[in-house]
């Protein structure tokens, strides 16, 4: 049996169980202290006697702690000039006539997602003709995410409501995978 004592709220975290045997079993004594301050950032390890050791574990995200985009809200992307989608479920169906904008609304949470469009790489393209920049804006667990990309090719992201300066930081909280009939193709 494991006794476990916490200073604080709990959290639920996944961990790759090889990752932490091989922490602990690097440990002398009995006793673990792990520091962790939300579920999905790292854990450092260490042995309370041997203060001067220290681990860190990333914790797993899971699917359960995956997050989806609960409300959407899209921008001068292609022939949608404002679209808001307020009660998103985590599996969506979009249906409608050829032109009714079904691609779009995929082409602008893969714009918010990945920062590009995945039918062209120039913002002009998607951007809506004669302006200058669209807005997509998401809800995704407690985080609210957005970009606006300019035809000029810059780009503003922010999360909850502060700039960040790179795609990676936003792929994490908005992981995607384009499946497509080309995607198959050698």
């Amino acid at each position: 049996d494991l006794v476990i004592q916490y200073a604080d709220e709990a959290l639920e975290m996944s961990f790759n169980a090889q990752y932490l045997l091989d922490v602990l079993s690097v440990l002398d004594g009995d006793d673990v202290t792990m520091t962790m301050t939300e579920a999905n950032q790292s854990v450092l390890v260490q042995d309370p006697t041997h203060a001067d050791q220290t681990y860190v574990v990333m914790p797993m995200r899971v699917w359960s702690q995956a997050m989806h985009i609960t409300r959407l809200s899209i921008e001068r992307v292609r022939n949608i000039k404002m679209a808001a989608l307020p009660c998103l479920q985590p599996f969506n169906v979009f249906y409608g006539k050829n032109g009714s904008g079904k691609t779009s609304v995929l082409e602008a949470i893969h714009l918010l997602a990945t920062g590009r469009s995945f039918r062209t790489h120039l913002p002009r393209n998607y951007i809506q003709h004669e302006q200058n920049h669209a807005l997509i804006f998401a809800q995704a667990g407690q985080d609210k995410i957005g970009i606006q990309k300019m035809t000029s090719g810059e780009q503003v992201i922010k999360v909850n409501g502060d700039s960040i300066a790179t795609q990676g930081q936003l792929a994490k909280l908005l992981p995607l995978q384009l499946i497509e009939p080309q995607s198959t193709d050698i």
